[in-house]
């Protein structure tokens, strides 16, 4: 027994002498940092102690604080950091904020008046707007939670899209970041970004979506709503003012009935824009008048003895009087003019308004609105006239 009792203490003398030859020393076989790990360590440990440092104090100016209706702190601080802020935004809506360490470390200044009466929906919204002013935005998650982000990124953080308007048409304004589907019915959806852009904050976004012909819109509700209102102010369909008429002509050529059409329509432009020069020409200049070297802005009228002048009331001179000639009755053309010939079917093809193609004479004559004569307006005796459409 003596002797199974000796064997047994050698097994375990032996096995222990092996791990400690094999088990490596920990002290020997742990690497000391590098000169990079500690500053990081350090930077770390200071971060942490100034962020203590700022709750200590965010947590003495909210003790400190004045106290208005309900218990609430008095909006009245200067320069205190956007913690504090947010620790009455927590304290007020009962929720537990999630705050991004991207988040801007911002002083802000806030001096509110008649705070009493404010309900908490507009207590929480001035809170809320002073902290977008300042780059940060808060998003309520379910009912305990909200997110703090910087606000330029509040729109990746999956915020609600209306893919309809809301009801009434109007968003409330409550200065809450909204994303918006806007879709115009009568003009493109690039022509609606055009008169919209100006409208939106600097870090709002608005995306162009080309295939449904739409606009996807991120930014305060404030900002949605003008840009509803302009887009409903100019989405709205163009007036077609042109006509396509065709004539089928038996005795000429259509191509020799289209270049003389052409003439006419390239002399009404002509004559047209003489009238205006010579209508800008006749017009009447503001000026100075100065009679006698007396003060200029003012004219006097000397009458000296033995001296006759000349009557100096203008004339209406011929510009002026064409000036009240309407263009229709001096057979302007107005408005787009495009003429086809197809040699083929010999048929002119004519794209313009109405009142181009019908003649004063023909109305008089009491012809129904649905006969059209064939001629345009403004055409002069003596030159060639287009053949009209055959019944």
């Amino acid at each position: 027994m003596r002797t199974h009792a000796l064997f047994l203490a050698a097994l375990l003398v032996a096995a222990a002498a092996h791990a400690q030859v094999r088990a490596p020393s920990i002290t020997g076989g742990a690497r000391r940092p590098t000169a990079t790990q500690q500053r990081q360590a350090a930077a770390q440990q200071a971060a942490a102690q100034q962020a203590a440092t700022s709750s200590t104090e965010v947590a003495q100016q909210l003790a400190q604080a004045e106290r208005g209706k309900g218990g609430r702190p008095k909006l009245k601080f200067d320069n205190a950091p956007a913690e504090l802020f947010l620790q009455i935004y927590s304290q007020v809506t009962h929720r537990t904020l999630l705050t991004s360490p991207d988040v801007p470390k911002v002083t802000m200044s806030l001096r509110s008046t008649d705070e009493d009466n404010w309900t908490d929906a507009e207590y929480l919204q001035a809170i809320e707007q002073q902290l977008q002013l300042n780059g940060i935005g808060i998003i309520p998650v379910g009912e305990r939670f909200a997110l703090v982000v910087p606000f330029k990124t509040i729109g990746q953080q999956g915020i609600k899209t209306f893919l309809e308007l809301p009801e009434g048409g109007r968003h409330p304004e409550l200065g809450q970041l909204v994303r918006q589907i806007l879709t115009p019915k009568n003009i493109s959806a690039e022509e609606a970004q055009k008169a919209i852009e100006g409208f939106k904050r600097p870090d709002g976004n608005i995306q162009y979506l080309e295939r449904t012909n739409s606009l996807l819109v991120t930014d305060t509700q404030e900002n949605v709503n003008r840009m509803i209102e302009i887009l409903e102010f100019i989405d709205k369909p163009m007036p077609v003012l042109e006509e396509v008429q065709v004539y089928s002509i038996k005795y000429a050529k259509a191509e020799d009935i289209k270049k003389t059409l052409e003439e006419f329509v390239q002399a009404s432009r002509e004559e047209e824009q003489a009238a205006t020069n010579r209508r800008s020409t006749a017009a009447p200049r503001p000026g100075n008048s100065i009679s006698g070297g007396m003060t200029r802005g003012v004219s006097i009228s000397r009458n000296l003895p033995g001296v006759t002048r000349a009557n100096t009331t203008p004339e209406p001179t011929s510009a002026v009087g064409d000036a009240l000639v309407s263009d229709a009755d001096r057979g302007m053309i107005r408005g787009k003019v495009q003429i086809m010939a197809d040699e083929r079917s010999n048929q002119l093809i004519i794209v313009t308004r109405p009142s181009n193609m019908d003649r004063p004479r023909d109305r008089r004559r009491g012809h129904p609105p649905q006969i059209r004569t064939g001629r345009l307006r403004g055409l002069r005796q003596g030159r060639r006239r287009p053949p009209q459409r055959a019944d």
